[in-house]
């Protein structure tokens, strides 16, 4: 209620990161899981359905080498090609970037299937600070579905920057030089 008004809801944004709402102890008054009168822009499960949890399934030239932790049946030589990443956490968190074979036999039995081993992408230190420093980039673009239409649409570019070996590692800091 708004001023003592209610206000209809018919449509939500979502992307509730469920490691960060707990981690913070956010409380809902309601529960995502409850049958709502409401139409999900994304579904709340989108995020984990378009996220590392399909990364196994897509083979292609363009999609880094990536399969669950429970079907690896053999350690890779050359772990120096790999990350270790859990499927359900929130900017990094347990990711493993210089991967060892005791990481990856630390990962309890139970939990391996919520684990996924994947080939490194290498960054190209592409783009160039003030100062001359290389700084590496990615860009992840989000993409909804109007209603009643048949294909997503771009909406949004978010550009991340990084000096260290994993994207939100290290901050950026850009400071104003008067010239």
């Amino acid at each position: 209620a708004h001023s003592g008004a209610e206000i209809p809801i018919h449509r939500i944004y979502n992307r509730v990161i469920v490691d960060e709402f707990i981690k913070k102890g956010i409380q809902c008054e309601f529960d995502f899981r409850d049958d709502l009168d409401v139409e999900w822009c994304p579904h709340p499960n989108w995020f984990w359905v378009w996220s590392k949890v399909c990364l196994p399934y897509l083979k292609h030239s363009w999609v880094p080498e990536c399969l669950f932790l429970s079907d690896l049946r053999e350690i890779p030589e050359d772990l120096s090609r790999y990350v270790l990443k859990p499927l359900f956490s929130f900017a990094g968190t347990g990711v493993v970037i210089d991967v060892t074979k005791e990481a990856i036999e630390g990962v309890p039995e139970a939990q391996r299937s919520a684990w996924v081993l994947q080939e490194k992408i290498e960054y190209a230190p592409a783009l160039r600070m003030p100062t001359g420093e290389p700084v590496k980039a990615e860009v992840r673009v989000m993409a909804v579905r109007p209603p009643d239409a048949a294909d997503l649409t771009p909406v949004m570019f978010l550009v991340r920057l990084s000096r260290g070996k994993m994207h939100g590692e290290q901050a950026l800091q850009f400071q104003h030089r008067p010239d």
